[in-house]
C-alpha cells in the first residue's frame, strides 16, 4: 500500500470515529492508530490527515492513583503532554486526534488493568501455584503478616501490581517503538501550550505492599497487554 493510500484510508477512519455510535467510533480510532504506528504516521506530521493540524486542545478528568501511572506511562509513548491539576485531575494536552487516540488507549488499558489486578488482590490474599494448589507455606508458616483483608491492605497491593504493571507496558510500548523505528515528540505548538499551563509538578506516589510475586505478576501482564494490543498492528 503506498503512503498516499494509507493516508486515505486513516483520514476515512478518522472521520468514522466521530461517528455518534460509540463502538463503531472506537473501532475506527483503534484501526487508524494501528495504521499510523505501523507507518510511522502522527495526525500533526502531515497536512492531508486533518485540517485542525495546528489545532492544540486540553482534556481535563478525575482519575485515581492508578489510572496517573497508566497515563503517564502512555505519555512517554505518545505525542501528547500531560499535567497533574489538584484533586488528581489529568489534563491532556495535544492535537484533537491524539488525544482522542490517547483516550482510547488509556481506557484499553485501564479497563484491562482494574480487571487484572482485582484477580491479583485475590491472589495475594488466597496465594495459589501455578497448578493451582493452595500456596499453604503462607498459611502455615506465616510468611506474610498482611494476609488479613482490609481495605488499606487490598488498595497497597493493588499499588505494588500496578507497579509492575507499568514496568511491562513501558517495556512492551518501548519494543512496538523499536519494532516500527518509531520516533514520537510532542510539536512545538502542544509545548508552549503545555509551558504555558505548567506551573511544577505534583508527584505520583502510591504505598504498596511490598509483595514480590504481585509485582511481578503485574509486570507480566502489563507487557502481554500491551505486546498484544501492538500486534494488532500486523493483523
Amino acid at each position: 500500500m503506498t503512503q498516499e493510500k494509507v493516508i486515505d484510508k486513516i483520514k476515512k477512519l478518522l472521520r468514522l470515529s466521530k461517528s455518534p455510535a460509540e463502538a463503531e467510533a472506537m473501532l475506527a480510532l483503534q484501526k487508524a492508530h494501528e495504521l499510523m504506528l505501523k507507518h510511522n504516521i502522527t495526525v500533526h506530521e502531515h497536512e492531508s490527515l486533518s485540517t485542525e493540524e495546528k489545532e492544540v486542545i486540553t482534556d481535563r478528568r478525575k482519575v485515581s492513583n492508578s489510572e496517573l501511572r497508566i497515563a503517564n506511562t502512555i505519555r512517554m509513548h505518545h505525542p501528547v503532554e500531560l499535567l497533574v491539576g489538584r484533586g488528581r485531575t489529568l489534563i491532556i494536552i495535544g492535537h484533537p486526534d491524539d488525544v482522542e487516540i490517547f483516550n482510547t488507549i488509556l481506557r484499553y488499558m485501564v479497563a484491562a488493568f482494574e480487571v487484572l489486578s482485582s484477580k491479583a488482590v485475590e491472589e495475594y490474599y488466597n496465594p495459589t501455584y501455578e497448578d493451582g494448589k493452595i500456596d499453604a507455606l503462607y498459611g502455615i508458616f506465616g510468611l506474610n503478616p498482611d494476609r488479613n483483608r482490609s481495605r488499606s491492605t487490598s488498595i497497597k497491593i493493588k499499588n505494588e501490581y500496578c507497579t509492575g504493571f507499568v514496568k511491562g507496558m513501558d517495556r512492551a510500548l518501548t519494543e512496538i517503538e523499536t519494532q516500527y523505528a518509531l520516533v514520537l515528540v510532542t510539536t512545538e505548538a502542544v509545548q508552549k501550550v503545555n509551558d504555558k499551563m505548567c506551573t511544577g509538578s505534583r508527584p505520583i506516589t502510591a504505598t504498596s505492599i511490598g509483595d514480590t510475586r504481585t509485582r511481578e505478576k503485574g509486570e507480566k501482564d502489563g507487557y502481554s497487554v500491551a505486546k498484544a494490543k501492538g500486534k494488532m498492528v500486523d493483523a
